[in-house]
């Protein structure tokens, strides 16, 4: 069945699709996207608790990403994560 899986691929690492959550950049490339996202929480006060593994944590800070709200206004500031909901989109029509 089309569209019953889709894998998500980050051009750079998964923590660059994070940052215009936690920076308000108007188009955002990082060279060292997991360092700056670290910054910016620590910065914010955002801390995922610390028992929580790798795993747990990047749940944590993606979380605003579930709503359609937050994805629709952070998606053109992060080209790799732009180009991956349009494909997505375009198997889902």
């Amino acid at each position: 069945y089309k569209g019953l899986l889709h894998y998500a691929i980050c051009i750079e690492e998964t923590e660059a699709w994070l940052l215009p959550l936690y920076d308000n950049k108007p188009s955002y490339t990082s060279a060292k996207p997991k360092e700056k996202l670290l910054k910016l929480l620590h910065k914010q006060g955002k801390s995922a608790p610390t028992h929580y593994n790798e795993y747990e944590k990047m749940g944590f800070y993606s979380k605003p990403l579930r709503k359609a709200k937050n994805l629709k206004q952070v998606r053109n500031n992060n080209p790799s994560l732009e180009a991956f909901l349009h494909e997505l989109e375009a198997d889902l029509n």
